[in-house]
């Protein structure tokens, strides 16, 4: 498992990833195709928040059944391309 989020380094082994994606914080995740691959459009809320904040597409590669890889385009403009809300509010 490899999960780019540049400019930071890239996490690399499964369980580099389970600690990274296992981090607190307060995701809404909605489904999406980038490219004929299968990807994530997820949005963030900041601790008090009302609303959760468009943040990143993650773009996937699965082999064998399994996520091999993880791209993120970080920013609220790609979750945007989808034609999806900047702000979600709960």
């Amino acid at each position: 498992m490899r999960i780019t989020t540049p400019p930071a380094p890239p996490v690399v082994g499964a369980e580099a990833a389970a600690a990274f994606l296992a981090r607190p914080y307060d995701w809404r995740t909605f489904p999406a195709v980038a490219n004929s691959r299968p990807a994530l459009l997820r949005y963030l809320r900041e601790p008090g928040a009302s609303h959760y904040e468009a943040h990143v597409v993650d773009v996937l590669r699965i082999v064998g059944g399994r996520i091999a890889k993880s791209n993120a385009f970080v920013g609220a403009h790609h979750v945007e391309a989808f034609g999806t809300p900047r702000r979600i509010v709960v």
